[in-house]
């Protein structure tokens, strides 16, 4: 019987890893290993949050469906499960869903940063100037503050490499929030993708990927958003969020583990041992025993 993690909400990044292919991987393995990251907290009465859309076969509708599993007497789904959402994305969300989801999670739509009024209509819409997806991107960095601040542990893997719709690519922006935070980070290596990247600025290397010149390369509009970022006062600066997780170290991952078993999660595939070392670190963290 695990030790109970009640009081425990844990915050999970995951998206799609590029670098599954040359792994002899799948997305139905990263999708697995979610899958029994999340059972296994949940199972163990812990709390789980993610941030991201609601699309169908998404991996927020993962959870909603395991909630509904690991169903607790007097703790119903929505203090177990927690969406959160940036405000133009939890606009978009319709009255039908809400009232769909209303008994299996919470959905939290987190207001932009103050300089972004929640009424702009560049939040609204979908326009592309630069101005616009300058806004949408302060409201995701926004959210995922909020979601840093209000979580207790985060465990990530996997994660896109390449900028989408934010300033960063989102699990590099979590990681260094999740310090900033001073909230415990578990990094799985396995799948390779963001994650993997964020590893190798921990360790102390340079990840070329996360250099911006990179990013500037690997998206055409990219220039557009960063110079916009630039004139509104929040520039967008790699060297300083690599500098801050070279900084940190394995150590500063604050994570419950030592050095040899950060290292092991670092790199092993094997999705029972991560899971073990996940578990063994938020009891750690909680001060229960870990066997």
């Amino acid at each position: 019987m695990l030790s109970s993690l009640a009081d425990v909400r844990v915050a999970v990044s995951v998206s799609d890893s590029p670098d599954l292919v040359r792994r002899g991987l799948g997305l139905l393995h990263q999708r697995h290993a979610f899958v029994e990251i999340a059972r296994h907290v949940l199972a163990a009465g812990g709390s789980l949050a993610y941030g991201g859309d609601l699309r169908p076969g998404g991996y927020s509708r993962v959870l909603f469906d395991l909630v509904d599993t690991y169903d607790l007497p007097g703790r119903p789904g929505p203090e177990r499960v927690t969406d959160y959402l940036a405000w133009h994305l939890f606009l978009r969300l319709g009255v039908d869903e809400q009232a769909e989801l209303v008994d299996v999670a919470t959905v939290v739509g987190v207001l932009p940063p103050r300089e972004i009024s929640p009424d702009d209509p560049d939040l609204r819409g979908a326009a592309e100037t630069a101005a616009a997806r300058w806004k949408r991107a302060r409201a995701l960095t926004g959210m995922r503050e909020r979601m840093a601040a209000e979580t207790d542990a985060r465990v990530m893997l996997g994660g896109g490499v390449m900028v989408g719709s934010g300033l960063y690519p989102g699990l590099l922006e979590e990681a260094v929030l999740t310090l900033r935070a001073g909230r415990p980070l578990f990094l799985l290596g396995g799948f390779g993708g963001c994650t993997e990247r964020v590893i190798e600025a921990v360790t102390g290397g340079r990840p070329p990927d996360l250099e911006l010149d990179s990013q500037l390369a690997a998206r055409a509009d990219y220039g557009e958003l960063v110079a916009e970022a630039a004139r509104a006062g929040t520039p967008v600066e790699y060297d300083t969020l690599l500098d801050e997780l070279r900084a940190a170290g394995p150590r500063g991952l604050a994570n419950g583990l030592d050095l040899a078993e950060n290292e092991t999660l670092f790199t092993t595939d094997d999705i029972d041992e991560m899971v073990a070392l996940v578990l063994r670190g938020l009891r750690r963290i909680t001060g229960q025993t870990a066997s």
